[in-house]
């Protein structure tokens, strides 16, 4: 047994999973290629749910969930307004 611990935590060591034969999940190399870039994004989520926050919070989004549903406000976490005109 290499890693005995939460999801993670065992595949934060996606480099050594590799070395066995092993890989992570897809949005692991994802968040990990995100930070390289110089994005700052957490590293350590598992899922696609966690990605998508994570990145817009990342760019300056704030999320709030109600009934079980996200929802990204535009308003920047710095308090001001997003232009809503593309």
């Amino acid at each position: 047994i290499l890693f005995d611990d939460i999801p993670r935590e065992v595949f934060s060591h996606y480099k050594e999973l590799e070395e066995v034969g092993l890989a992570a999940p897809q949005v692991t190399y994802i968040m990990h290629d995100l930070a390289k870039r110089g994005i700052p994004v957490r590293t350590d989520v598992t899922t696609v749910k966690e990605a998508a926050d994570e990145i817009m919070l990342s760019i300056g989004y704030r999320m709030e969930k109600k009934n079980d549903t996200r929802h990204y406000d535009r308003t920047i976490l710095s308090g001001k307004e997003c232009d809503t005109q593309a």
